[in-house]
């Protein structure tokens, strides 16, 4: 018979049953209210993460609430930057379990303890999961209240390789339009470093808050440090209320963040609710569109200029008329060129796919290349798009690379239905910029 749970208390040895449905298989950390256990469901030989609240633990009121609170709100959040929760049960000594679904990857919180600050496309694109998934969260009425790297989860996602997923809504709150929750002065929920002043002074709980721990989150990805980190607690959140938040040059001498990018961080950091970046989708629409690959720099067409005219005393008229003769041949040779680009467009034919543009003394684009520019812009599928990355990456042809950029975004219903090659397309375009271009 296998041996069945008891006391929270202790770690679980491997081969424990909890609940009769979890089987324990490994530990993957503790915690002040719990461990967390890698199990298997024993019915579906799934793998799970079995998050157990200490047994001491089981008679104090505010923990069970918070345990509860988890699962109520965890069960709502079916999306897929929110990690959910899957079961939730009691213990034979009275403490309660919770089985969330097994995320495999690294907390945020690890990789900027490894890298310190990232580059700012980078931290971006990782905080436009986190809103997805919070904009999902409040509209379901749910504010988190403890936004932090630790509770955000990077992972391998349909070839993305910084796929944000969200963690721990155990102290989350439930509010809607009619009611608001309220922290009173003195009473701090959640950490310190990222805490919205309204959370660190008292005053009213909203999805607000959650922006505003986020654009904390930013600022440390892009800078290495949190605001008011070197203040000790308690100044550290009068501070989140009154003081001025540093500038990314101050905190971290030789940055370099585009000002848009700065800008947008302060936004989510006013100190008055009523002057912050109001919704999750908001943000994320300001994020998207500093994300925007840059147009390429184009040269400015030339504007001819007329040679000075002989100075002559006689016979000027037939000079210039010469001249003007020469101007009528120009004309017609460019009007012609322009005849024999616009006259299969005439016949109804279809215009070309878009292909780089060689300098006049550069061979043309060979025709697998030209194929595989098309299959990127016209394939049906974000699978077929990305296997056309790859072919252009294996080409060689640098002059992939501005439709490479292109191709990282496309907006379709309000999402990047190009989200599944971005990882691929960072890739292809660093091996590109490799390659010297074809002469």
């Amino acid at each position: 018979m296998e041996p069945e749970s008891g006391s929270g208390d202790e770690r679980l040895p491997v081969g424990t049953v909890v609940n009769g449905s979890y089987r324990i298989t490994g530990s993957l950390g503790v915690g002040a209210m719990g461990t967390v256990y890698r199990a298997e469901d024993v019915e579906r030989r799934t793998p799970v993460a079995l998050k157990v609240l200490h047994g001491f633990l089981a008679t104090d009121k505010e923990a069970s609430a918070r345990f509860r609170r988890e699962a109520f709100v965890g069960v709502r959040l079916v999306h897929q930057n929110c990690v959910p929760v899957i079961d939730f049960g009691a213990m034979p000594d009275g403490s309660f379990f919770l089985a969330l679904e097994l995320v495999s990857g690294e907390s945020l919180g690890d990789v900027l303890q490894r890298e310190g600050r990232l580059p700012w496309r980078r931290a971006l694109h990782i905080a436009r999961h986190v809103l997805r998934g919070l904009d999902h969260a409040h509209r379901e009425a749910i504010v988190h209240r403890d936004i932090k790297p630790d509770n955000i989860i990077l992972t391998r996602h349909d070839g993305d390789a910084d796929f944000a997923r969200i963690l721990d809504f155990g102290i989350a709150k439930l509010v809607d339009a009619h009611s608001h929750a309220i922290t009173r002065a003195g009473m701090s929920v959640g950490t310190p470093s990222y805490l919205s002043p309204e959370q660190a002074v008292g005053g009213v709980i909203d999805a607000r808050c959650d922006l505003y721990s986020l654009s904390i989150v930013v600022y440390e990805m892009l800078t290495g440090k949190t605001p008011f980190g070197d203040l000790e607690p308690r100044r550290r959140l009068y501070a989140h209320a009154a003081a001025p938040v540093p500038t990314f040059a101050e905190v971290a001498p030789g940055v370099d963040v585009p000002a848009d990018v700065e800008a947008l961080v302060n936004a989510g950091l006013a100190k008055a609710p009523a002057e912050r970046l109001a919704t999750a989708a908001e943000y994320l629409e300001k994020i998207e569109a500093l994300l925007q690959p840059e147009p390429e720099p184009t040269a400015p067409p030339a504007t001819p200029v007329a040679a000075p005219a002989p100075r002559v005393r006689r016979g000027g008229g037939r000079v210039a008329r010469l001249a003007l003769a020469l101007a009528c041949v120009v004309v017609c040779l460019v009007g012609a060129g322009a005849l024999a680009v616009l006259r299969p467009w005439r016949r109804g034919a279809p215009p070309a796919a878009p292909v780089a543009v060689a300098p006049q003394d550069a061979a043309p684009a060979a025709p697998e290349v030209t194929a595989a520019l098309d299959a990127l812009e016209h394939g049906k599928t974000c699978k077929a798009r990305r296997a056309a990355v790859a072919r252009l990456q294996a080409l060689d042809d640098p002059r992939a690379i501005p439709h490479l950029e292109k191709a990282r975004i496309r907006p379709v219903a309000g999402k990047n239905a190009n989200a599944c090659l971005t990882a691929a397309a960072d890739a292809a375009i660093a091996r590109l910029s490799a390659v010297r271009a074809p002469e």
